[in-house]
């Protein structure tokens, strides 16, 4: 399963939307704040879209590091504005 990830360091800069891997057991809805690894660093980000496949080879692809529990997760609607 994959998450499509709307990176906070990287929004408005044109793409900011990222396909991670959710690891087996990792419980993620749309609208989550997470932490994933981002360049040589981990980033917050928010979860804009579940789905099955990727258009980025599986091997290429990072894993989510884990959800943000500590903040309230962002409404679906809400997402659309990002």
């Amino acid at each position: 399963m994959f998450a499509k990830v709307c990176i906070d360091a990287v929004i408005g800069s044109g793409n900011s939307e990222f396909d991670y891997l959710i690891p087996e057991g990792l419980r993620v809805e749309v609208g989550a704040r997470v932490l994933v690894p981002f360049g040589r660093a981990t980033t917050e980000g928010f979860v804009l879209g579940l789905s099955g496949t990727s258009d980025v080879p599986e091997d290429r692809l990072k894993a989510i590091v884990r959800v943000m529990v500590e903040f309230v997760a962002v409404k679906p609607e809400f997402l659309a504005i990002l």
